[in-house]
């Protein structure tokens, strides 16, 4: 029986979430930029046909040393962790992310941009 409430939870939200995006696009609103769960963002991406990409990267922290031949990013990135920030929200190009791999930076999608064409 427990199984079964989830299903109908799981279906109601999904309507919900596909009745917010229908009405949005109704009211002539072309980009949206909303915090998703992996699960909504399979649903919009497959089921509606929306297309979904990353906006906001939530960034971990960590220090450098010799900051001063760093780029900018970094730097923030390393003054917030002296700040005692774990955690910071960037957007980021894709140079960026690129140098965030390459210093082995951990960013993962915080807000996504959905578009409703």
């Amino acid at each position: 029986m427990k199984g079964v409430i989830n299903v109908r939870r799981k279906d109601y939200e999904d309507s919900k979430l596909k009745h917010q995006l229908f009405e949005k696009k109704r009211r002539g609103y072309k980009e949206l930029i909303w915090k998703l769960n992996p699960e909504q963002r399979r649903f919009i991406e497959q089921t509606l046909g929306f297309n979904v990409e990353p906006y906001l990267y939530n960034v971990k922290t960590r220090t450098f040393s010799r900051i001063r031949e760093l780029d900018p990013l970094l730097k923030e990135i390393h003054f917030k962790n002296k700040r005692g920030i774990k955690n910071c929200v960037f957007k980021l190009n894709i140079k960026q992310r690129e140098l965030l791999d390459e210093y082995g930076i951990k960013f993962t999608p915080y807000k996504y941009k959905i578009k409703l064409n």
